[in-house]
């Protein structure tokens, strides 16, 4: 009787546990992106004409133009109803009126009121490097973690001194 009871609480358990297993995700795609990100690991670009650096989620992809302007890159995500997009342009600082060296620059994306930028100017050696992300405000909660990267953003690599054999 004992081996009957313990072996009905087993195939109880089983079928609980498929039950469950088996139960389709019912989160918004948002919601789902959402947590994605908070597991998100980040890569890092390196332009090759003007030495500046950038990270990006490692399921952003590349997108190419078939007539590449110099210095710009630009990754993307274009799924489950999002278009999220990082971008890095350089110009000449003639080109750009910038209040000061470093700046933040956020609003919503002209035409549309359902997307907003995020932008980090920065002004060195008569270049203006722009890196900017483009999101659906519906989305905003759920990209912290790449809005922070953006305002944190140190496009040169900052060479650290050392003393002596120690290494950096």
């Amino acid at each position: 009787m004992k081996k009957l009871l313990i072996f009905i609480l087993v195939v109880m358990a089983a079928t609980v546990a498929s039950i469950m297993a088996l139960r389709p995700d019912q989160r918004s795609d948002l919601e789902k992106f959402r947590e994605a990100m908070n597991f998100a690991i980040f890569d890092q670009y390196t332009d090759s004409a003007y030495g500046y650096s950038l990270t990006y989620p490692t399921f952003f992809q590349k997108e190419e133009y078939p007539d590449p302007a110099n210095g710009h890159a630009q990754f993307g995500y274009h799924a489950h109803n999002l278009n999220l997009v990082i971008e890095c342009q350089v110009g000449a600082t003639n080109q750009h009126k910038a209040p000061r060296g470093d700046f933040i620059d956020t609003g919503s994306v002209k035409f549309t009121d359902d997307y907003k930028y995020y932008s980090h100017h920065i002004l060195k050696e008569n270049h203006c490097f722009i890196l900017t992300f483009y999101y659906p405000r519906r989305a905003e909660n759920a990209v912290g973690r790449i809005i922070y990267r953006i305002k944190k953003w140190k496009p040169f690599s900052e060479k650290k001194l050392t003393l002596g054999n120690q290494e950096p």
